[in-house]
Parts: C-alpha cells; sequence; structure tokens
C-alpha cells in the first residue's frame, strides 16, 4: 500500500466523520423582542474550537507508522528517524484507540448566527445549539419527524418558547427509528386489495398503541404497484416492537437479508409455531414477485380473491434470508399474517 493510497483512504475517513444523513426535524428562531438590543460583538461568548475527534489519532498514527516502515527500509542513515516515526505512530494511534467511544459519541455543534432569526435542520445524532448571533434569540416552533422521540440531553433541553442570549446553548437528542411487526389475524388471500391491508395494519398499530399508528402499509406488491413504488424509504434504523434491530436503513432491508427475522407481531408478542408465513407477493427487493412465473398468480389476483385456484406469493416470519419475503406459493384460501411497516 503506497503513502498516496493511504493518505486518500484517511482523507475519506475524516470526511465521512463529520456528516450526518437523514434529519430528524426542523427548528425555527427569531428575536427574543423587537425592542433587544444587539450585544456588542466583543462581549459575545468566544466560539470554543471543536477539539480533534480522537478517533482521527488512529488514521494519523498509521500514517507516520507507514512513512516510518517505508523509511525503515531505505539507507543506513534513515533509520533512526524512522524508528522515531514508527514509534510516534504506534503511541498515536494506541492513544486514539482508547477514547473511541467518546469519539464516536461526540455531538454535532449547531450555530443560530442569524440575528433576524431563521430555520435549521435538526440532525437525527446528539447536538448542542448555540446562539452566536449577538443578540437574544427565542426559539420557535420545534417540528420533529413523527418517528422520533425526544430523550433528554444531559444539558439545557431546547423547547419551544426558550430564550437564548447570546452565547448561551441548548442540546436536542432524538431516538429515530422505523417499527416493523408481522401482524397477530391471519387472513385469507382477499384482503381488499392494497388498501385493504394497509387498513390491516394501521388498524392493528392503533390498537397496541404504536408510534406514528395511523401510517403503516403491509409489505405487499399487486400487478399495479410495488413495495418499491408504495414505501417512503429511510435512513432510520427498522426495529421490532422490542427494540430489535432488522435493518440499518430501507436499503439494508432491500440487499436480500436481515439482521433478524421479524418474528414478533403489534404487542410484542412472539409468533406461535403454525401460521408462520406472510403473504407478500414481492421479492427481496421490493419488487414484484415472479415467484411462480405468473404474476396474477403470485398475488391472489391482486388480493381481491380466496379461491383455491389461485395462489399468492408468501415470505416464512422465522427466515433472515430472501426467504423472508419469497418462499412459499400457497393457494388464496390458506390464512397468512401480514408484514406491517411504519412510513
Amino acid at each position: 500500500m503506497s503513502i498516496k493510497h493511504a493518505w486518500a483512504a484517511i482523507s475519506s475517513l475524516t470526511l465521512s466523520s463529520v456528516a450526518f444523513a437523514q434529519t430528524s426535524g426542523t427548528l425555527t428562531y427569531g428575536p427574543a423582542s423587537v425592542t433587544a438590543a444587539p450585544t456588542p460583538v466583543d462581549s459575545v461568548a468566544p466560539a470554543v474550537p471543536v477539539p480533534m475527534p480522537s478517533l482521527l489519532l488512529i488514521p494519523l498514527g498509521v500514517l507516520l507508522a507507514l512513512v516510518g516502515y517505508r523509511a525503515l527500509r531505505g539507507p543506513q542513515g534513515r533509520k533512526l528517524l524512522s524508528v522515531m516515526l514508527l514509534g510516534a505512530g504506534l503511541t498515536l494511534s494506541a492513544l486514539g484507540s482508547l477514547n473511541i467511544p467518546q469519539a464516536l459519541a461526540s455531538i454535532i455543534p449547531l450555530e443560530l448566527d442569524n440575528p433576524e432569526g431563521g430555520e435549521i435542520d435538526l440532525p437525527v445524532e446528539p447536538a448542542q445549539i448555540s446562539n452566536t448571533s449577538g443578540v437574544a434569540l427565542k426559539l420557535g416552533s420545534l417540528r420533529i419527524d413523527d418517528s422520533c422521540t425526544s430523550q433528554p440531553p444531559p444539558t439545557t433541553q431546547c423547547e419551544s418558547g426558550l430564550i437564548l442570549e447570546s452565547g448561551d446553548s441548548c442540546a436536542v437528542d432524538y431516538d429515530c427509528k422505523k417499527v416493523v411487526f408481522v401482524t397477530s389475524t391471519t387472513q385469507p388471500g382477499n384482503l381488499g386489495g392494497l388498501g385493504g391491508a394497509d387498513g390491516i395494519c394501521t388498524d392493528l398499530a392503533a390498537s397496541a398503541g404504536l408510534q406514528n399508528h395511523g401510517n403503516y402499509k403491509a409489505w405487499l406488491s399487486d400487478s399495479v404497484k410495488d413495495v418499491a413504488s408504495r414505501f417512503a424509504p429511510s435512513d432510520y434504523e427498522y426495529r421490532l416492537v422490542d427494540g430489535t434491530v432488522i435493518a440499518s436503513g430501507f436499503s439494508d432491508i432491500t440487499d436480500g437479508r436481515l439482521r433478524e427475522p421479524i418474528d414478533l407481531d403489534e404487542g410484542g408478542t412472539q409468533l406461535p409455531s403454525d401460521y408462520l408465513y406472510a403473504w407478500t407477493g414481492t421479492d427481496k427487493f421490493g419488487n414484484l414477485s415472479d415467484y411462480s412465473g405468473n404474476q396474477v398468480f403470485d398475488t391472489c389476483a391482486d388480493w381481491a380473491t380466496s379461491i383455491d385456484a389461485f395462489s399468492g406469493n408468501a415470505g416464512y416470519s422465522l427466515s433472515i434470508d430472501i426467504d423472508w419475503t419469497e418462499s412459499y406459493l400457497p393457494s388464496c384460501d390458506t390464512l397468512s399474517r401480514l408484514y406491517c411497516f411504519e412510513q
């Protein structure tokens, strides 16, 4: 591995460490009062420099160690320098590894820098929001995604109506997830179409008091719409009702393998040993299944019939590989479950 390639890898790691993905909501803010006098610039608390995360000491140490190693292979006169560089690199790597948990748990700094007010996006990760505008600011509407719940941060929590003097700060911390369950009820292939299946999921989520219970859909495709076009893909974790993570995001669901089986119903009850199949009509990519080679027979005539002359593709709920969504072709009079996903 050349030094050039090593540096490119380290640069990539550095850039990825400061980025965050999907937002958890938005926060508006404005002047605390129209008569509030701007705070002199000299009196504003200086910004606290953000220290280099300890995690970055590791790639830096690796680079130094690599340089030392390459120098070791050179002329005799470089040996002393190379040994020093190699030792320094190994020392930095060791120091960085001691603080990996702290580095990974770092809080994202955000600024309210417009004295006239504005709006900022809130990350999914914990964040500290500081008033650097030079005037007192009042927090306005705090919109949180329905799939996120607030966790009390260790410092002052940002709330609507909170006034932040110049230099003051507050914090936010949200737990964002999409809930998934398999239905406690079973039904034949006549589900009333996609709308009827979605209604079953919504009603069961509401009866169980699940978050965002009015917005659940069945993992189900027909000849007109498939899961890939019906679902709203998310970067949030997909979890069972007990918190078990089955996927890190929608793309992790459609890569052909789940982390854990979808084997808990809306109330958190483990499925019984019988009736372990769920209607899907869907392949591992979220597209309409072609399991039988005849799409009509993969969807119980678009989930509108329960006669045994037709069949529907079903998944096995205790599986984590492709079989979780495409493993069996029972006749449409068979009682099966549904997988329900929060949107």
